[in-house]
């Protein structure tokens, strides 16, 4: 093993939502992800640096069907 590849990285866990609204042919959804803001790195590089992971935020989805059922 490498001295460059000697990093650890700390457990973590995170906490994710979803929640989803269905009418007719259309659909929305609205995700939360990192519920808690958990702090935490997803991969090391080197000896001494890591990439963070992604901090609190909140993504909309609009599905629409289109055809018959």
């Amino acid at each position: 093993m490498s001295a460059d590849n000697r990093n650890q990285i700390d457990t973590y866990a995170v906490a994710d939502a979803a929640i989803f609204y269905t009418r007719n042919r259309a659909r929305v959804g609205v995700h939360f992800r990192n519920l808690t803001s958990t702090e935490y790195a997803t991969r090391g590089f080197g000896s001494e640096s890591a990439i963070p992971g992604r901090p609190f935020e909140v993504l909309g989805r609009v599905e629409l069907g289109f055809g018959s059922r």
